[in-house]
């Protein structure tokens, strides 16, 4: 009855363990250099974003940083002791797709927010004030 490539829940969870504290896997030199193409191109792209229009999207050393951490997650999947270049491509992948798409719904990063978003914080924020007796 079970599938074929199935994985019973013990098994994973022996895998997840032994990876999570086995594992930790530090960014190979190429994956470096991949990232820092990735890291220039992005900042290049997104540099005179907002002058047509267009929603700026800029990368901050924070999400860099995140890049790193998830391009060492993806190598521990794989049980590899190297974030090889492979697997930062693939982290670049996932922050221009999530950037992007919050962008498209007209959201930015670093906690900015739309106009919208804003209105309504602020009324939550009168109101919590009113109903606590806050500043």
């Amino acid at each position: 009855n079970d599938v074929e490539g199935e994985i019973d829940i013990e098994t994973l969870k022996r895998f997840v363990c032994f990876a999570r504290h086995k594992i930790s896997p530090r960014l190979s030199e190429g994956g470096a250099k991949r990232l820092q193409d990735e890291y220039i191109a992005i900042r290049q792209r997104y540099a005179g974003a907002g002058e047509d229009g267009q929603k700026a999207i800029p990368i901050t050393v924070r999400q860099l940083e995140a890049i790193i951490r998830i391009s060492e997650s993806l190598a521990r999947t794989t049980l590899s002791l190297v974030a090889t270049e492979k697997h930062v491509e693939q982290a670049v992948q996932l922050f221009k797709e999530s950037t992007e798409d919050a962008a498209s719904r007209g959201l930015q990063t670093e906690g900015m927010s739309s106009p919208e978003a804003f209105a309504e914080l602020s009324k939550a924020e009168k109101c919590i004030r009113d109903r606590v007796g806050i500043g």
